[in-house]
């Protein structure tokens, strides 16, 4: 009697592990994946970071929709796929291709007096696509902010379709172009019951420019321990040739000569040089190694946070100075 009780319990069990794991699978295939790239922008670069955040995290907050991550902006990918300074669909589709995507959000923003205005679009690959834009204060740089939350909210309702709670007023009105495939993410986001603001902090962190900056710190200082090595690996090398001149010539191995006192202190030197050479060769290595990641830490960062490509914004700057009387190169280092 309990054998048949447990198997049936077991069986219970099984088939609610696999119902609910069914369930967990239909539930992925329901979230379509969608990039959202970094907005381009010549002129409001802070407006255009926390706008692209805020239509991020709108984004992952909704159960119909996959936010795909990408570090490369669409004003880099443009630049490197060799897109026309308007972009046309071929350019487009090339830009799908390369992020194997089958829709991306883009778009483009530029400061007036006193507001910005963004037009944002979806690119789909089956051809329909969504165009929208608005006009917002430019004091609006905080991506938690609840008014440029509402801006993508309203941004997001025009392109996905996706059924959202009415945002607080904004300047300017969300003009859509209206796509078939607007009408089924609707019906589907509607069955669910609408999803809270986001609350999680932004997704751009400064935590690869801090690592950045600190390990350019870090290579300098051990790139000054290398040179202070190297120099005493120089005293002490001359050091060591005027100690083992002093040596009888048939003695080969000056710490092998016991009872020798100039071999002994040739010894002692020769010692010395080889640590002092160790030294310098470990500090120079771990100096560039340092320095060249925290280089690219502070170059993948920059390319990553705006719309502009990473070349545009290196932190380090080559300035040449030529005169008369003068010709120098100098290296300066922004912070």
């Amino acid at each position: 009697m309990f054998r048949e009780i447990r198997v049936g319990l077991c069986a219970l069990v099984a088939s609610g592990l696999l119902l609910g794991a069914r369930g967990a699978r239909a539930d992925d295939r329901a979230a379509a994946p969608v990039y959202v790239l970094t907005l381009s922008t010549d002129d409001a670069d802070d407006q255009a970071e926390a706008l692209t955040a805020a239509l991020r995290a709108r984004v992952d907050a909704l159960p119909a929709w996959s936010l795909q991550e990408t570090s490369q902006s669409f004003e880099t990918l443009s630049i490197a796929l060799r897109c026309p300074a308007r972009p046309d669909g071929a350019c487009l589709e090339r830009i799908g291709d390369h992020l194997h995507a089958d829709r991306y959000v883009w778009g483009s923003m530029s400061r007036g007096r006193g507001d910005v205005a963004v037009e944002v679009n979806l690119w789909s690959r089956d051809g329909a696509g969504a165009k929208t834009s608005a006009t917002f204060p430019d004091n609006l740089k905080d991506p938690e902010s609840p008014k440029l939350r509402a801006v993508a909210v309203r941004l997001l309702e025009s392109l996905l379709g996706s059924a959202t709670e009415e945002p607080p007023a904004i300047r300017g009105k969300a003009a859509s172009v209206p796509t078939p495939v607007q009408a089924p993410v609707a019906a589907a986001a509607a069955t669910t019951p609408a999803p809270e603001p986001p609350t999680r902090p932004s997704q751009s962190s400064n935590v690869p420019k801090v690592l950045g900056y600190a390990g350019i710190a870090a290579g300098v200082v051990l790139l000054v321990a290398g040179g202070l090595e190297a120099a005493k690996w120089s005293s002490d090398k001359n050091a060591a040739d005027q100690q083992r001149a002093m040596v009888p010539a048939n003695v080969t191995d000056v710490c092998a000569a016991p009872g020798n006192a100039a071999a002994a202190v040739a010894c002692q030197t020769t010692t010395r040089e080889t640590n002092d050479a160790v030294f310098a060769w470990v500090f120079t290595v771990a100096s560039v190694a340092l320095g060249g990641t925290g280089a690219w830490l502070l170059i993948a960062s920059s390319g990553s946070g705006d719309g502009r490509p990473a070349a545009a914004r290196l932190p380090i700057e080559l300035v040449p100075t030529i005169g008369a009387h003068v010709r120098s190169l100098d290296l300066r280092l922004s912070f």
